[in-house]
């Protein structure tokens, strides 16, 4: 395990550099260009100098050190890429990867396989044979590609058979292909949240108070500074919900206290002693419970799979890095807020807003119409001769569930859809109100669901794919 966890971990550090860089690094719009087309797989093959050109492209930007590491990332994948196709096999949702652009949205779409595969390697990796660098991410990307994702794609299967009562599978040598769809997840597949940092920005951003920024290194695309910035900024932007009680502003406190032992600008490591010693050191949380929020991978897949604790054992050390930080205080945000009537309210508001805007750019006029008498309305529009009233639902979804209780998720996934079939049949009953405010003859209801709901209704729209529905409206 001591070698098979750091030899991992800096692989997830590459990658993560990677994907950085190629969707949101500051490379100069005619480099960047050029850098996302480079090709990977049979491509670098037959002109192996390209990786050479991309590490000259990245180097002025971010330095030599992360330009190698970007070189030797597209060498693996494309290592990887070869390997499969030699041996006839295929990715595990059959994706190609040809170009730069195309290995980065590989990668960010199994980001969560990999750190998984990093939470259950303190548990599972007990053998003698070390895990050569070399060869690390080819003996695992076939335990990523055949394993995690066919466990999460026959999981969501699972749900839909529940859900669809004419579900169907038709299977052949290359797979199987199923009736119906999901996607849960948004663009660069991301999960989705009740209110983001980047739905505050858009929709609250004159309210928010100025924060301190420590001053960061624009050639890093991580740092201790940039976690600290950021930890700073979620306090700001949701204190106005009650986020930053005793228990949260500990948290917050211990990771930006963990920080300081940023190594690499991205590894955080700390002796084990010292560690428990700065848990005891705070008084909100009983340590040994602290202790457990925040350290321990786990053997089972299907809680590795929805893990969000930063460290690991290793040694005599526990381990983590600025992302597994970040990334466990915005999952304790958004359960913590998640239960607090004021926030429920005002992540409503903030999603007609989110959803007007976007409505607007997609075409339609927003009448800004919220009350008719005593009726409340979320989105009212007009295009062409017709009004479209859209309600807009922010009821949570723990796709957690998904490995972990299937058919709960689909028990839930049912009960909200019969909530906006309900919902939808009381605008019916009351649209004379619009179509006489309007003086329109002709009006349509939706639901659009911040969280992608499984459904057959036409009249109900997941967010994630509002910009393609509402075309087909």
């Amino acid at each position: 395990m001591r070698g098979a966890l750091p030899t991992w971990h800096g692989i997830i550090r590459d990658i993560e550099e990677f994907i950085n860089v190629v969707l949101y690094g500051d490379i100069d719009d005619e480099k960047s260009l050029r850098l996302m087309h480079l090709p990977v797989g049979a491509g670098l093959v037959a002109n192996p100098n390209v990786a050479l050109l991309a590490r000259d492209l990245v180097a002025p930007y971010y330095g030599e050190a992360l330009a190698k590491r970007f070189m030797i990332t597209m060498l693996r994948i494309t290592r990887a890429m070869v390997g499969f196709q030699s041996d006839g096999r295929v990715l595990g949702d059959g994706s190609q990867v040809y170009s730069v652009a195309d290995a980065a949205g590989y990668f960010q779409s199994r980001r969560r396989h990999f750190i998984s595969l990093l939470y259950m390697m303190p548990e599972v990796c007990s053998g003698t044979r070390p895990l050569a660098p070399a060869m690390a991410f080819n003996e695992l990307l076939p335990i990523v590609e055949h394993c995690c994702i066919s466990f999460t794609g026959w999981n969501w299967k699972g749900v839909l058979a529940e859900v669809f009562k004419d579900f169907t599978l038709a299977a052949d040598k290359r797979g199987a292909y199923a009736s119906h769809e999901y996607d849960a997840l948004e663009g660069v597949f991301l999960e989705p949240e009740r209110v983001s940092l980047l739905d505050i920005h858009q929709q609250r951003g004159g309210d928010l108070t100025s924060t301190r920024a420590e001053p960061q290194d624009p050639a890093k695309i991580f740092s201790a500074p940039e976690l600290r910035n950021n930890v700073r900024f979620i306090q700001a932007a949701y204190d106005a919900f009650g986020l930053n009680d005793d228990e949260y502003s500990t948290l917050s406190l211990l990771v930006s206290t963990f920080s300081r032992y940023c190594e690499d600008d991205y590894f955080i490591r700390i002796e084990i002693g010292r560690f428990r010693s700065m848990l005891a050191a705070q008084t909100v949380f009983p340590p040994a419970e602290l202790e457990r929020m925040l350290l321990g991978g786990d053997a089972n897949f299907k809680q590795a799979s929805n893990s969000f604790k930063p460290f690991l054992f290793i040694g005599d050390l526990v381990e983590s890095n600025v992302n597994l930080l970040a990334r466990f205080l915005n999952a304790f945000k958004n359960v913590h807020l998640g239960s607090r009537k004021r926030f429920q309210i005002h992540a409503g508001f903030i999603f007609e807003e989110k959803v007007a805007a976007d409505l607007s750019e997609l075409g339609f006029a927003v009448t800004g119409i919220k009350r008719i008498n005593r009726a409340e309305f979320d989105v009212v529009t007009v295009r062409g001769d017709t009004i479209y009233n859209f309600q807009c639902k922010n009821n949570w979804i723990d796709l957690s569930k998904l490995e972990t209780d299937r058919r709960l998720l689909a028990r839930y996934n049912r009960s909200l859809d019969r909530y906006y079939r309900s919902a939808l049949s009381k605008e019916k009953n009351r649209e004379g109100l619009l179509l006489g405010e309007l003086r329109l003859a002709k009006i349509e209801h939706y639901v659009i669901s911040r969280f992608p709901v499984i459904t057959d209704n036409p009249r109900v729209i997941s967010y994630n794919r509002l910009a393609k529905t509402v075309y087909q409206i």
